[in-house]
């Protein structure tokens, strides 16, 4: 789900850019002051665009001229025929009265309203969520946490906290943590007594910065963390006469009142007086699980045909068609990342051809000398025989004659409708039937009937049976969108490549060993095989069964099994474990590298079973992580979120697990391997001159030396860029150079290992010595 903070980073690239604008030589018309009204939440433009997290390519410095932003919000509304004045539909106390939520519009880039938990009421505000599940309100405890109000527990005599109710969640913008349990929740005018309620006491900094102080998820309960059932079904168990609907009006005027939450219902009124009528389509399952808001698109349209156009329209989701989901939660409007170029470079086309300049700048992709008239509509099909439009100045942002485009990649392979969508159409939501409904205008231009409706069911990822979503797609290009290898994106594929080759050569350094120490002589089975050798017989084993889980949840990606939590709560079991033995094998590795190297002779000392043992209790311990905790266990060992085993990661790799069962111990292995070669350099010339190592003891040190190259080949690029993701200073949305390079890398652990044995001397004269690093008999 795409949060606040990615919305308003677009933004403060903007504000930074006016600067440059601002020399150049093009004459503007006088800016027309209007002010803003202000409340008591709204600070001012920069603390708006400090409310969230700035993107790789924005800066920190600059402001946009508030003015000009609530102009260009005027000249909008005056362009649109659904800017009905809502304030002389609805008030506050009318609302109230018939189940209906009055929201802020913070600059149109946040809506949240009013709820009250506990005895006696404590009044916070949260964000309306169609993307997630959960409800959230900050503790009384929690200073870094976002808002203004902050609800006590301790305070409430109806607060009952669950066994082992510690919780996380982790949104695109950030990660919240806390405790949950069961409280009363009014909301609307509805009280729901022993609601599932999480109080928060540790939030990261992005998701601090938002303005509501929590947030109530009304998206199905296959996306809950611990909100089961989610508030509105509650709300319905306990109020069978409510309608199984609520219905979002999105006000386009920044701070006004107008926006409105309805629970059990819709505006009848607003709806007459647009002569509009409800269009529905069904939502799609996710995984066999409902989740989110999920309708097919059959076609996503950039701009007209001629002669409204020169430039023909582009059709991003021919000729298999689209996913979206409606997200409250999100600003702007999200692409998925595979055809966010595409979706650029067909806007830009369309701007150009009218006299814009658009290109990437140092804070972002922008167009100069436009005007918002100058953008392209976007014509979304839905469901098969519908259509909506949004024009350019619905989705884009022009501040004088520089313009940013409101859109931004969704780090999913799903269009996710925000905010700028939400704010052209009024939309209805059934969670009994399972539809989504917009409103739509009889004879209206802008939204209707295809004349020619297409099958939804030819969608591809329209059932639960097809891939499952991506953060970004890496691999290829947008033919890459199409299921290939069995309903595979083609980055799963690229992962099932290397890790298979990294299987082949772990197989080939265990079939090796197993017949070296299957040949030593009956008369040295009492000499306990090198410390090198067992190590690394071990580590071929975990390392065959590690790779063969991939494959396995790769074959099993278009199957009910792989959505089931059985299937992930084994795989996540393996996974944690074999990969916590691989780190602590290879970290063992590097340490008899050391060894080797600084005693310029093999030590006489066998630690072979000091290492086992560690090895083995780290790794049942980060094992047993994966069932004990957060009610179903976290999983750590998880250096790439983008494989075929993702989605048995969703919601199950926080920040701190990640760090701690992998990062950390991945970093220290590897600080460990490159003092080891370091010292085995720096000694190289006194062993070989010296004479202290025996050729053996010489083949040996070459042998570990070549393994711990290959260990910090394999994990220092996948090390560097998970901290600097988990700590969030680059995005978790990487360039595909480093993607490709990340997991090529970290895959191919097994296959370099394979190369290492395999071109040891020892390695090649295996078939005609036993001897492999064994002592020979006297």
């Amino acid at each position: 789900m795409l949060r606040l903070s990615s919305a308003l980073a677009l933004l403060l690239a903007l504000s930074l850019a006016l600067a440059l604008a601002a020399t150049a030589p093009v004459a503007s018309s006088p800016a027309v002051s209007i002010a803003l009204s202000p409340r008591r939440r709204v600070r001012d433009t920069s603390d708006l665009l400090r409310a969230h997290r700035a993107s790789p390519n924005a800066s920190a410095s600059g402001a946009v001229d508030a003015a000009a932003v609530a102009q260009w919000n005027a000249l909008r509304m005056a362009r649109d025929p659904w800017a009905v004045d809502p304030i002389a539909i609805h008030d506050a106390a009318s609302l109230a009265a018939m189940g209906r939520v009055p929201l802020v519009n913070f600059m149109e880039f946040q809506f949240y309203g009013p709820i009250s938990v506990g005895t006696p009421a404590q009044v916070v505000q949260v964000c309306f969520d169609t993307g997630s599940s959960d409800l959230w309100v900050p503790d009384v405890a929690c200073a870094q946490c976002a808002g203004v109000d902050r609800f006590e527990r301790s305070a409430s005599a109806s607060f009952r906290k669950a066994a082992n109710g510690a919780f996380s969640v982790a949104y695109g913008s950030g990660e919240v943590s806390g405790v949950f349990g069961r409280d009363r929740v009014a909301v609307a005018g509805f009280t729901v007594e022993n609601a599932t309620l999480g109080v928060v006491d540790a939030e990261e900094e992005s998701m601090a910065r938002m303005q509501a102080d929590g947030l109530l998820g009304l998206a199905f309960d296959g996306l809950a963390s611990f909100s089961r059932p989610p508030l509105f079904q509650a709300l319905r168990q306990q109020y069978p006469d409510v309608a199984p609907v609520f219905a979002f009006f999105l006000s386009a005027e920044p701070n006004s009142d107008g926006s409105v939450l309805h629970l059990g219902g819709y505006d009848d009124a607003f709806m007459a007086a647009n002569d509009a009528e409800w269009l529905l389509t069904d939502v799609l399952p996710q995984y066999g699980l409902w989740t989110f808001w999920r309708v097919g698109l059959h076609s996503v349209f950039v701009g007209t045909s001629p002669p409204a156009s020169s430039v023909p329209p582009v059709d991003l989701c021919a000729p298999d068609g689209c996913v979206a989901f409606l997200d409250s939660g999100t600003s702007l409007l999200g692409v998925p990342g595979d055809l966010y170029l595409a979706f650029l470079y067909a806007v830009t086309q369309q701007a150009q051809a009218r006299g814009c300049f658009c290109g990437f700048t140092q804070y972002g992709f922008q167009c100069f000398v436009c005007a918002p008239d100058d953008f392209p509509s976007l014509r979304f099909g839905v469901g098969g025989d519908q259509f909506y439009v949004i024009d350019g100045p619905d989705y884009t942002l022009c501040v004088g004659l520089t313009c940013i485009i409101l859109a931004q990649p969704s780090g999913q392979d799903m269009w996710v409708l925000g905010d700028v969508f939400m704010k052209k159409f009024y939309t209805l939501y059934n969670v009994e039937n399972r539809t989504v409904g917009f409103a739509c205008p009889r004879d209206s231009p802008k939204c209707g009937r295809e004349a020619e409706p297409r099958a939804a069911a030819t969608l591809p990822r329209s059932s639960d049976q097809r891939s499952p979503p991506t953060p970004a797609t890496r691999f290829g290009d947008a033919a890459s969108r199409m299921a290939i290898f069995g309903g595979l994106d083609a980055h799963s594929v690229l992962v099932l490549f290397v890790s298979g080759l990294s299987f082949v050569g772990a197989a080939f350094v265990f079939v090796a060993l197993a017949k070296v120490m299957a040949a030593a002589p009956s008369s040295q089975q009492s000499v306990a095989a090198p410390a090198l050798v067992v190590l690394l017989y071990w580590l071929s084993i975990c390392q065959i069964i590690y790779y063969l889980s991939i494959w396995v949840a790769g074959l099993s990606v278009t199957s009910v099994a792989m959505a089931s939590s059985s299937f992930c709560s084994m795989l996540r079991v393996v996974q944690q474990f074999m990969g916590s033995a691989i780190l602590s094998l290879s970290g063992s590795l590097a340490i008899e590298l050391l060894r080797a190297a600084r005693a310029f002779r093999s030590s006489q000392t066998d630690l072979a079973p000091t290492y086992l043992f560690l090895t083995w209790s780290v790794a049942t311990i980060a094992a047993l992580l994966s069932l004990s905790i957060d009610d179903g266990g976290v999983v750590g060992f998880v250096p790439d979120l983008l494989g075929p085993c993702r989605v048995c990661y969703i919601a199950r790799s926080p920040v701190w697990a990640r760090l701690a069962l992998f990062h950390l111990p991945a970093t220290l292995v590897a600080l460990v391997a490159g003092a080891g070669l370091h010292v085995a350099w720096r000694t190289r010339e006194e062993r070989a001159s010296l004479g202290f190592q025996s050729e053996r003891d010489r083949r040996r040190t070459k042998l570990l030396a070549g393994l711990s190259g290959a260990t910090i080949a394999a994990l220092a690029v996948p090390t560097l860029l998970g901290f600097l993701t988990a700590v969030q200073v680059v995005s978790a949305t990487l360039p595909p150079f480093w993607s490709y390079l990340n997991e090529l890398l970290f895959y191919s652990h097994g296959a370099l290992n394979g190369l290492v044995w395999a071109f040891q001397g020892s390695a090649l004269r295996a078939s005609r010595e036993h001897e492999q690093l064994l002592p020979r008999r006297p």
